[in-house]
């Protein structure tokens, strides 16, 4: 329909509003939480390690967070639960300020995190896949760009804010900000087009009227939860996820140590990778739409294994240094498109939050086993020489599975369906 390539189509709206989010809720928690260890450490009197292990609690949270909100988010009320969700992350985070034991931080930041996973990551990607048939990639992009671009700004404010007011206020500015904003976004949130009479949109209206008349026709809408777990090409999925949180944690945690080992001031690399990652966001949702889920797939991958290889000789020149942060920049992208639009395109719409509540949990795993995988190798083998080829593997590996449970689900299809994934 026409109003689905205009202007006033009311998605673009819903993208701006989660993007305002990504740049409060997950720029300030996800992106300053690490700028409080060393001011919270000396005040509490605990260590560095007790301290991280609020990372533990951050990834276990946001997996119940997801797997329990999903039925309620596909069947109830989307605004309702992130307005409240909203309110949790911004007040669990700011009340850490008021922390006197490492304990409280665990509890607090436990609750900030289930409001996160009920406002950011699974909500968001539901909402694009409800409102974008066609370039789901860069409406998914542009949402979570905004965490990225907020990195940017919220670093430097923060570190200010604890410098002149302390920890305990720059918590407590901080998490009204996340309320403030996130609410103010929540409340333009519409569920589906049809709450604004609109549909979802498509490239419909430039495509030939041959094409047009085909895009009208019944399309395959996916299959339950159920069936989706039940299949082989569920499991091969989750082989690729979990091989793609290893790799986006397993890597970035790693590069500051591993540069400073070899001699390398990784500042420069580090703001080179930073500005190509904000960017990469962006075309990587354009990428993904033009090539499709398997193209923009290896896309990545050729990407990330360059990035690699680029890092084992970066010792010699310091060119693939910067070569390394550019290509990584790009690669990266598959750990912020590649849960969602896999989950949509390999097992469709029908119940997409339930599925992708699950899978998000593997890659949450992923993220989980990438460091120590990391680390573990470092200690063993005394280099990360050893654990940057077995990343060069585990990318390879992510593409190959993602490859196969793409060609296994295509028996989920309606005989005679055809997509273009």
């Amino acid at each position: 329909m026409a109003q689905t390539k205009t202007k006033n189509f009311y998605g673009w709206k819903i993208v701006v509003c989660c993007f305002l989010i990504s740049m409060f809720a997950m720029g300030i928690i996800s992106n300053t939480i690490s700028f409080y260890m060393k001011p919270v450490c000396e005040t509490l009197g605990c260590s560095y390690v007790q301290f991280s292990f609020i990372n533990v609690v951050s990834c276990i949270t946001s997996m119940l967070a997801a797997i329990l909100l999903a039925p309620k988010i596909e069947g109830g009320n989307v605004r309702m639960i992130m307005l409240v969700s909203a309110a949790a992350a911004g007040l669990g985070f700011g009340l850490q300020g008021m922390a006197t034991h490492i304990w409280h931080f665990y509890v607090l930041f436990g609750i900030t995190n289930l409001g996160i996973g009920g406002l950011t990551s699974l909500p968001i990607n539901y909402l694009i896949t409800n409102w974008f048939k066609d370039k789901k990639g860069l409406a998914t992009s542009l949402a979570f760009s905004g965490a990225g671009i907020g990195g940017i700004f919220w670093s430097p404010a923060v570190s200010a804010m604890i410098g002149k007011l302390g920890w305990r206020n720059s918590l407590f500015l901080s998490g009204a900000a996340v309320v403030i904003v996130s609410v103010l976004a929540c409340l333009f949130i519409r569920k589906t087009p049809a709450e604004m009479g609109q549909e979802p949109y498509t490239n419909r209206d430039s495509q030939p009227k041959e094409t047009q008349k085909a895009a009208r026709a019944p399309a395959w809408e996916g299959v339950t939860r159920k069936t989706a777990v039940a299949s082989p090409a569920f499991w091969v999925f989750v082989l690729s996820l979990i091989c793609m949180g290893m790799l986006a944690a397993g890597v970035m945690t790693q590069v500051p140590t591993y540069f400073s080992e070899i001699g390398l001031s990784y500042a420069g690399i580090m703001a080179l990778f930073s500005g190509v990652s904000i960017l990469g966001n962006i075309l990587g949702g354009m990428i993904f739409d033009k090539l499709g889920l398997m193209g923009g797939m290896a896309f990545t991958c050729i990407c990330n294994v360059l990035a690699l290889v680029c890092l084992l000789i970066s010792g010699k020149n310091t060119f693939f240094a910067y070569l390394f942060a550019a290509a990584i920049g790009m690669g990266m992208v598959i750990s912020m498109l590649g849960p969602p639009l896999m989950t949509s395109g390999l097992f469709g719409t029908k119940e997409y939050a339930r599925i992708y509540s699950i899978s998000n949990a593997f890659f949450l795993a992923g993220c989980m086993i990438g460091p120590m995988l990391s680390s573990g190798l470092r200690t063993a083998t005394g280099s990360y020489t050893a654990a940057w080829s077995v990343y060069i593997a585990i990318s390879i590996c992510c593409f190959v599975f993602a490859f196969i449970a793409h060609g296994l689900s295509r028996s989920f299809k309606n005989k005679g369906y055809t997509d273009n994934i």
